[in-house]
């Protein structure tokens, strides 16, 4: 079954956040023992997203899944291994099995919002205290297939 991600509520235009009907439309095919979410051309934007079991994320030509520049759309993600590891992710598989990300789409993840802006030539570049990093969070999973997207912007 296909589900597109605007039946769910989700617009494409770049500045209404779209992290909940993102969200309803991946559980929704989960709950359904899986499927297809498809991401039409636009521009969505994103806080965290949970991936589930038996589910392609399919990112349209044309289509941008764009994280927000606002930290406070990342809740913590702390079942993490390492004490030294960033809580905060866009997009997290956790203990899933044969996920898919295709379709010849885009993942932003607004890097440059987190970190310092350069204000003299001389000046370090340094990350804000808090960032997503890593953006894609891929942890326990089995059967994984990333092909044909363009990952850019980690601010990781």
């Amino acid at each position: 079954m296909n589900y597109l991600i605007t039946d769910f509520g989700a617009v494409g235009d770049g500045a209404t956040l779209c992290t909940t009907a993102l969200q309803q439309a991946l559980d929704t095919a989960g709950a359904a023992g899986g499927g297809r979410v498809t991401v039409p051309p636009g521009v969505f934007l994103t806080g965290t997203f949970f991936l589930r079991s038996h589910v392609t994320l399919e990112i349209s030509t044309g289509a941008t899944l764009l994280g927000s520049p606002n930290i406070a759309d990342y809740p913590a993600f702390t079942d993490q291994v390492g004490k030294d590891r960033q809580p905060y992710h866009l997009l997290i598989a956790d203990h899933v099995e044969d996920i898919t990300i295709c379709g010849g789409g885009v993942i932003d993840g607004s890097g440059p919002s987190f970190w310092e802006p350069i204000t003299t030539p001389n000046k370090w570049v340094r990350e804000n205290e808090h960032r997503v990093s890593p953006m894609l969070e891929i942890v326990g999973c089995s059967d994984v297939r990333l092909q044909d997207i363009i990952i850019r912007n980690s601010p990781g």
